[in-house]
């Protein structure tokens, strides 16, 4: 035999017993228990109590994992392969269930890990398998995790899915007994030390109006392509039994039932039920991830909290994200309203138009009505850098008279316009008419208008009757204030006793004010003050005849006269 036929024969004969060593540790019962005693003794921290069975029917008992900061305790670990499919080239997993599993990591304790580069982005992703996978069914029985602060645990949850192409589907899923243990921000913020911060200089904020004018100068909605999802997935059904949040907010689930799908870019939800402490949910709709986005969803909703218990919600959203997006919602209950709304984000200026209606409002929502808004109708027209405002109600309450609100106003993202604000009350109306501007500092001049105000019905042991007209102009910078009324007149009578005030005034944050001219009638008594009042200087003179004060103005009494220069 020739040199080379004895290498060859050499490496064939190698080659075979490597593949007849693997056969035997994968492919026998006995070999893979050699395996996992091999793994027992060479891997650090891993302890392995007992193995039974092969590939068909493999269960792991007592399984111990232990490094710094991690420890892990399985009970018992099952795993039943159906080796037959792999003949079909797919892969079935018959059975995967895991028992009594503790978790405990702590994340101080963990060496640091090394810093990982940041990939660059290869473009959409696609999870996709050559082989078809089964998994015919998937279990966790008592599984508890901590991470940190954070414990999780389940008592039962069952499985199973499929996953072929692209398309992964979720066979029928139970939950049973889910408990998620927040810590507490409290806690957290006690554990935490704080270190001394150099705080840098901040630039300085734009004026609110350059930065509504930015913000409107675009559209809401950025410009989106089509989502593209990396697999289609199927939710068939996902039931959910005692489902528990806790922390510093406690959410409580009792049942749940979703039925989704999202099947190349078109998203289905069949159902989506839930029943929790807080209330119930049940929503459908389709969206699509393409295009103009599309969507069409349909919610209804019954809270459960405190001061909204039994409020029935009734959402509907249809229309499209990238074109018109129509938003319906129906409140019955302790608050009864429908609102209706269109908008279109993709436009800068964001176009948007709004209708609020409601046949009562009242406060407080459960017990005796203290305060009551009737008919109230509310419409908002245009977009947020041309708008037009406009609303209706009546209103009353306790230790407040009957009246109708009327209100008419425009505006865009810099200023706006209350072109007339009617308060109809006390057999007379009051009305404001005023500019609220904000492109700089926030400044703002009105007129106010009292016509006809009567209040003998309403407080018939004071009667009185007045007209008027206040203007003032003023604004706010910096935390930092100014204010004018460069016209003040009231006429009228208080019980029989004429009135009358006439003057000017203007004054700051810093409580410098200065009185041109003021006066002060009551019937027989009047007064006239001018001159300046601040904190520390005062220069005031004010000339007082005020013969009759008894009983002018309910506590007032006595008499005063004279000239007074400070």
């Amino acid at each position: 035999m020739s040199l080379w036929k004895k290498i060859s024969l050499g490496v064939v004969i190698v080659i075979l017993l490597l593949l007849g060593s693997v056969a035997f540790l994968v492919g026998t019962t006995s070999g893979l228990h050699l395996v996992f005693k091999a793994a027992d003794r060479w891997v650090p921290g891993l302890d392995i109590g007992k193995v039974t069975g092969g590939w068909r029917d493999l269960t792991l008992s007592d399984v111990r994992y232990e490094q710094p900061g991690v420890a892990v305790k399985a009970g018992n670990l099952h795993l039943a392969v159906g080796l037959e499919c792999l003949w079909n080239s797919s892969v079935c997993i018959n059975d995967l269930a895991l028992k009594d599993i503790q978790v405990n990591i702590d994340s101080k304790k963990m060496p640091p890990s090394e810093q990982v580069e940041e990939e660059e982005d290869s473009g959409p992703l696609d999870l996709s398998t050559p082989y078809p996978i089964t998994l015919t069914r998937v279990a966790l029985d008592n599984v508890n995790i901590k991470i940190d602060d954070t414990t999780v645990s389940v008592m039962d949850f069952t499985s199973g899915l499929n996953w072929q192409e692209k398309t992964l589907t979720l066979k029928p899923t139970s939950l049973k007994g889910l408990l998620i243990a927040l810590p507490k921000v409290a806690e957290v913020a006690q554990e935490e030390v704080v270190e001394p911060k150099i705080e840098n200089p901040q630039p300085e904020e734009k004026p609110l109006g350059e930065t509504l004018k930015d913000l409107f100068s675009r559209p809401v909605l950025p410009e989106m392509t089509d989502l593209h999802l990396p697999l289609n997935l199927n939710i068939e059904e996902f039931k959910g039994e005692q489902l528990r949040v806790t922390g510093d907010t406690d959410i409580t689930v009792r049942t749940m039932l979703l039925k989704v799908s999202s099947i190349d870019g078109n998203t289905k939800l069949d159902a989506l039920d839930i029943d929790s402490s807080q209330g119930i949910v049940n929503a459908s709709g389709t969206a699509q991830l393409s295009d103009n986005w599309p969507v069409d969803i349909t919610l209804n909703s019954t809270l459960n909290v405190e001061p909204l218990k039994g409020e029935k919600v009734k959402l509907k959203v249809g229309g499209a994200l990238r074109e018109q997006l129509e938003i319906g919602v129906n409140l019955s209950g302790p608050v009864d309203m429908d609102l209706r709304a269109q908008t279109r984000l993709a436009e800068a200026g964001l176009p948007l138009n709004v209708e609020v209606n409601s046949k009562q409002l009242y406060w407080p929502f459960t017990g005796e009505k203290q305060y009551q808004a009737d008919d109230l109708k509310l419409k908002l027209t245009g977009k947020m850098t041309d708008y037009t405002l406009s609303m209706r109600t009546a209103v009353k309450g306790l230790e407040i008279p009957p009246a109708t609100i009327t209100l008419d106003a425009k505006g865009n993202e810099q200023q706006v316009n209350l072109d007339k604000l009617t308060v109809a009350a006390l057999e007379g109306k009051t009305e404001l008419k005023a500019l609220l501007d904000w492109q700089q500092a926030i400044s703002w001049r009105g007129e106010l208008t009292l016509n006809g105000i009567n209040t003998a019905k309403e407080i018939p042991e004071w009667p009185s009757k007045l007209n008027g007209l206040i203007k003032t102009r003023g604004s706010l910078y910096g935390g930092t204030w100014q204010m004018e009324v460069p016209e003040l007149k009231l006429t009228g009578n208080v019980k029989q006793n004429k009135v009358n005030v006439d003057g000017t005034l203007k004054g700051n944050s810093y409580m410098q004010w200065m009185i041109p001219g003021l006066h002060l009638e009551l019937g027989p008594n009047s007064a006239e003050v001018k001159g300046e009042l601040g904190v520390k200087d005062l220069n005031l003179d004010a000339t007082i005849n005020a013969p009759g004060l008894d009983n002018a103005l309910p506590g007032l009494g006595g008499t005063a006269k004279g000239l007074v220069k400070v």
